[in-house]
């Protein structure tokens, strides 16, 4: 697999969130990130990288507790809230992108991912 070490961690734990929520479970996937997770480890062992999935598992968790109303249309109804959890989930992803952008600077390996200003996930 040839991604940053950010994105590893980073995909790695919206898997595990698909493993734990949904009833379709990405099995094969997740044991290939699995692997790169544990390369990880074993390459970068000076670092807590259970409390780095740890930390992307929670906040992939609520950026998907956050986009689940929006996507069942149970908010339709509510331009108000829609507006506040797009917000909110922006936000949130700019901490996302920060933990990957982290890890992928302290690795050395991966890009920084930069949004432009106009981008809505920034």
């Amino acid at each position: 697999m040839n991604i940053g070490s950010g994105d590893v961690v980073d995909r790695l734990s919206i898997l595990l969130l698909k493993c734990e929520r949904a009833e379709e479970k990405p099995i094969e996937e997740h044991g290939l990130y699995m692997e790169e997770y544990i390369n990880l480890r074993n390459t970068y062992s000076n670092f807590d990288w259970d409390l780095f999935l740890e930390i992307a598992q929670r906040v992939n968790g609520i950026i998907w507790d956050l986009e689940s109303a929006l996507r069942s249309a149970q908010l339709d109804n509510d331009p108000t809230e829609v507006g506040k959890r797009a917000i909110l989930i922006r936000k949130i992803n700019g901490v996302r992108v920060g933990i990957k952008n982290l890890i992928n600077s302290l690795t050395g390996q991966g890009f920084k991912e930069v949004k432009h200003k106009d981008h809505l996930s920034r």
